[in-house]
């Protein structure tokens, strides 16, 4: 377990875009507490309980388990895209941004609209705005529940501003971006279509 955990490190740490998951065995149960503390795995890993030493865990399980993840919180995105673009000095300004988006605290309370309009400039073409739409689109299409995702599917498709986002951001649409799992992946899309990393070979 202990070098799985220490592989999944490694893998995430290469393609940081990747859902991680992992199966839990009876005899690794007693682990599972401890998963938490590996910070870069965090509450991003999903945990498959599986059966027997050597378990052959089902597609269906994985994608369960990765839909079963809570909803990536604020710090969690930041994180993500201040890691990604290396450059650690955007962490701040990006969880005040997804704050306001997903919790509604007001970003303004640190700095004002212009300070972060020129922040964010320095870095590439999305403003506080489209910060702020990715973080709810993010939190959107990692919805759990297959019902609430369903519901929230009908809300956003007639809510021209969600989808007309969903397609300059993602350059996806509403449909195909749905049927996708995991929140990180949304992250990942946006800074390649955004142009800040080099998209996949």
């Amino acid at each position: 377990m202990l070098g799985a955990l220490a592989t999944l490190t490694i893998t995430v740490r290469r393609f940081p875009w990747v859902a991680p998951c992992i199966a839990v065995t009876p005899d690794d149960e007693w682990l599972e507490p401890c998963i938490g503390l590996v910070s870069e795995l965090g509450d991003r890993l999903a945990v498959v309980h599986a059966r027997g030493r050597a378990p052959r865990v089902p597609a269906s399980a994985i994608v369960e388990a990765v839909r079963r993840r809570p909803p990536p919180r604020a710090a969690a995105m930041a994180d993500y895209v201040a890691c990604r673009l290396a450059h650690p000095e955007l962490l701040a300004p990006l969880s005040r941004q997804f704050e306001q988006a997903l919790e509604g605290v007001p970003a303004t309370t640190s700095a004002s609209i212009a300070t972060y309009s020129r922040l964010f400039a320095r870095y590439g073409r999305f403003s506080a705005r489209h910060w702020r739409a990715l973080a709810r689109l993010d939190r959107t299409l990692a919805s759990r529940a297959p019902d609430r995702r369903d519901v929230l599917s009908r809300w956003l498709v007639r809510d021209r501003t969600a989808v007309r986002y969903t397609r300059r951001l993602l350059d996806l649409s509403w449909s195909a971006a749905t049927r996708r799992i995991g929140w990180e992946w949304v992250l990942e899309r946006a800074l390649r279509i955004g142009g800040y990393v080099a998209p996949a070979p």
